[in-house]
């Protein structure tokens, strides 16, 4: 006993534990090993565990353990209660009656090898507690915060874990392993879909992560930082760039993709600074040395907007954009016409910059070169004047005429007063009138159809969503079923 209360007041020590908290660990540690020796369960539904007044005190160096008994007649339960007559027995005197609560002294040995085991394994399971808690606290309001870390192990995948992330990345070559970084008072967790493709992972190297949650499981405490989420570029710019620090400049929107590019939209209030030229710096030193944070991911500053059309024009920087075309306002779509020369770089590799475009603006984007938009329009000036031409009502002469008055569609056509209409093509009022109305007619018609093979597709896109979570349940299911199994 003398040589295990010199192993704990090392470990008092060395883990900077206080008395009140070991005699704690020890006391839960003693209830545990005495409650599987003996296989106790609880009373009754209501109780998660067994309750076993057990306690223990240390007096002149020596550890003392004893169950605080409840004398009584009749014995239920030998663990927590003593019959009167061994009570008197075992402390010599008649001074004792029922409900009277004795401590009675038990010898840790008594608990077996087994017990003892089970007593050391929890010390030090409880120890180690003991310090994730300290962590958790340390860095449970701290979500949301850059820190400097250092690289300190890989953590390879197995089992389902790696298979999830295999499908993924959808890439057998890729090394899937969580990257264990040091924050100075924890550890932190990489796990691959935060780790950017422009990172080398060597042990003992620095860089900045982005603390994104903080979570207790159990005794063990879980930080998991990234280097691909789109806060950590906010945060790296608030370190770089006073004015965003102090909200001076704000940032108002982001998207990123990390290794890539990242495009960042800022703005201020103060009509004495330039938001994007005070985030770049002078030279380019403070938005550098984020890219160099970074590992040399590309970052376009762009000052916001509220303007649609010019902050998608904004948004695909270094193109001459030669229009943008809201195409429908509800759904937040719009087309964008650039130099021929310059498509490939709009759309950029892989489609990541109009993607990144997209995600900043929040509309849907669609890139059409010069030429091509041209032929487009065209083309549907040549559908409108089929459309024009296939009218019941209008002959080839009338076609003629409208096409010699400048009138090419059947829109035309409906913003067109009969008086003048009458007049243009040399007809009675009468059947300029139900020219008008055959053209309006012939528009809802199309509307109509339009509309319902929208809703169509709709119907479609919603079945196959549902197919497709219905596949997601089944796996899920699946690998819960496995789970079940392997445990």
């Amino acid at each position: 006993m003398e040589a295990f209360m010199q192993i704990i007041d090392e470990l008092m020590k060395s883990k900077d534990i206080e008395k009140d908290e070991m005699m704690r660990i020890i006391r839960e540690s003693l209830k545990d090993a005495y409650i599987r020796k003996h296989k106790l369960k609880p009373e009754n539904d209501e109780e998660e565990e067994y309750e076993l007044p057990l306690d223990v005190e240390i007096n002149k160096g020596k550890l003392y353990v004893f169950l605080s008994k409840e004398v009584r007649k009749n014995v239920d339960d030998e663990h927590k209660q003593i019959n009167i007559d061994k009570a008197k027995e075992m402390l010599n005197t008649d001074d004792i009656e029922e409900g009277d609560i004795i401590d009675i002294f038990i010898e840790p040995k008594d608990l077996g090898r087994n017990g003892a085991r089970i007593v050391k394994e929890n010390i030090m399971n409880r120890i180690r507690g003991v310090e994730e808690g300290r962590v958790y606290d340390e860095y449970k309001d701290k979500e949301n915060q850059i820190f400097t870390a250092i690289v300190m192990r890989k953590q390879r995948l197995r089992g389902r874990e790696r298979e999830k992330f295999r499908e993924e990345w959808g890439n057998d070559k890729k090394e899937l392993a969580n990257i264990i970084v040091d924050l100075g008072k924890g550890e932190a967790i990489i796990k691959p879909n935060h780790q950017s493709p422009k990172d080398n992972y060597y042990r003992g190297s620095r860089m900045k992560v982005y603390l994104y949650k903080v979570k207790r499981s159990g005794l063990s405490t879980d930080i998991f930082a990234s280097r691909t989420h789109q806060n950590l570029v906010t945060e790296l710019l608030k370190l770089e760039v006073p004015e965003v620090e102090s909200n001076q400049v704000k940032v108002d929107a982001i998207s990123r993709k990390p290794g890539y590019k990242t495009k960042v939209a800022v703005s201020t209030n103060n009509p004495e600074l330039d938001p994007v030229g005070t985030c770049v710096g002078m030279r380019g030193i403070r938005i550098q040395n984020v890219v160099r944070e970074l590992n040399g991911e590309r970052i376009d500053v762009i000052e916001y907007t509220d303007n649609p059309k010019e902050m998608i024009k904004r948004a695909l920087k270094n193109i001459d954009v030669v229009d943008v075309i809201i195409t429908d306002e509800e759904k937040n779509e719009a087309k964008v016409v650039v130099p021929d020369q310059q498509y490939t770089m709009a759309i950029g590799r892989g489609g990541q910059n109009v993607a990144l475009a997209a995600r900043i603006t929040g509309w849907k984007i669609y890139i059409y070169s010069d030429s091509e938009y041209r032929e487009e329009l065209e083309k549907l000036r040549e559908e409108k004047l089929e459309q024009l031409k296939n009218l019941e009502i209008v002959n080839e002469e009338i076609f003629e005429m409208f096409k010699e008055n400048g009138i090419k569609s059947l829109e035309d056509i409906t913003h067109t007063h009969p008086d003048f209409m009458a007049e243009l093509i040399d007809v009675e009022l009468k059947q300029a009138e139900e020219i008008i109305e055959t053209a309006k007619e012939k528009i809802q018609k199309q509307k109509e159809e339009d509309s319902e093979s929208e809703k169509e597709q709709s119907e479609e896109k919603n079945e196959k969503e549902k197919e497709n979570e219905n596949e997601n349940n089944d796996k899920e299911n699946k690998e819960t079923e496995d789970k079940e199994d392997e445990k």
